[in-house]
């Protein structure tokens, strides 16, 4: 993480940086993804629409298209997270799994534009990370019945 800090002993997160940040970078991103990543109520620990505490439920690569699909189970177990990457150039996923306890909760993620693309980072309790370089993000998120 560039912007977001991480106390790597007892895990506490930093935004104040990152949203600074993101306010810098508004006019690069689309109104669409601006919205969602500016919107702190998807980095509140409490919130029912955050992704911190969600664990990672899907991921979907694409066969022909250059996309990328990743689907979280919100911390509260009431909503799905699901991130579309279109245009992906890169990634990365370290996502080594033994269904322990905490193995797939998400403790904070970041979104960066760099060279006109946009970098998501996303960081787990277990220390593991996930990044995806893309032209955009779509993030819908889904109300469970």
């Amino acid at each position: 993480m560039q912007y977001i800090d991480i106390d790597p002993i007892t895990g506490v997160v930093s935004w104040d940086a990152y949203f600074d940040y993101l306010h810098s970078v508004r006019t690069q991103m689309s109104g669409a993804l601006y919205a969602y990543a500016a919107n702190r109520e998807h980095y509140k620990p409490e919130g029912r629409n955050s992704l911190q505490g969600a664990w990672l439920i899907g991921v979907q690569l694409g066969y022909r298209a250059q996309e990328v699909v990743l689907a979280f189970l919100g911390a509260w177990q009431d909503r799905k997270h699901v991130l579309t990457y279109t245009g992906v150039s890169a990634y990365a996923l370290d996502i080594d799994v033994e269904y322990r306890s905490g193995d797939r909760d998400l403790l904070a993620h970041e979104f960066r534009v760099e060279n006109r693309v946009i970098t998501h980072e996303i960081a787990f309790r277990t220390g593991r990370v996930i990044r995806i370089v893309a032209e955009e993000v779509l993030p819908v998120t889904e109300v469970l019945s």
